[in-house]
């Protein structure tokens, strides 16, 4: 849809989506060598929906963590836990399509996170771990491991 270059941040809307229509998406980050595309990232599949299609499915009006920092030792563990508003909560994507919330670690070297939200430590440094749900709101705990 849009090609960039460097190490830009950019913002991007699609308009003129079908009502009451759901939809997946996601961004590929590539390089070009010799003329050829090698994907090099991908970000997280989100689930979002336009109005309540099929009237049985929204989307997460908001999303909230038990805690947004954390400090650990090497081998030692916390949990982190989202928790998803949704626009209606009697409409919602149903269980199996895609969790209602997911974790990413920003380095996986420092700390790692399991899908229900346990952080383990690994070594020395910091990092990020993203709590998100399915049409992609976020929030943040930074993880330090001393």
């Amino acid at each position: 849809v849009k090609t960039i270059s460097g190490n830009k941040t950019f913002t991007w809307t699609q308009k003129k989506l079908a009502k009451n229509t759901c939809y997946k998406a996601y961004v590929k980050a590539y390089t070009i060598k010799n003329g050829k595309k090698n994907y090099v990232k991908m970000s997280p599949l989100i689930h979002v929906c336009t109005g309540n299609a099929r009237n049985s499915l929204t989307n997460p009006k908001s999303i909230s963590i038990s805690r947004t920092a954390v400090t650990l030792k090497p081998g030692k563990s916390a949990t982190v836990k989202g928790t998803v508003t949704k626009v209606r909560n009697d409409l919602h994507f149903p269980d199996g399509h895609a969790a209602r919330v997911r974790y990413l670690t920003t380095n996986s070297k420092v700390a790692t996170v399991s899908s229900s939200g346990k952080i383990t430590a690994k070594s020395k440094g910091t990092c990020t771990i993203y709590a998100y749900a399915q049409n992609g709101l976020w929030k943040t705990c930074k993880v330090t491991v001393k």
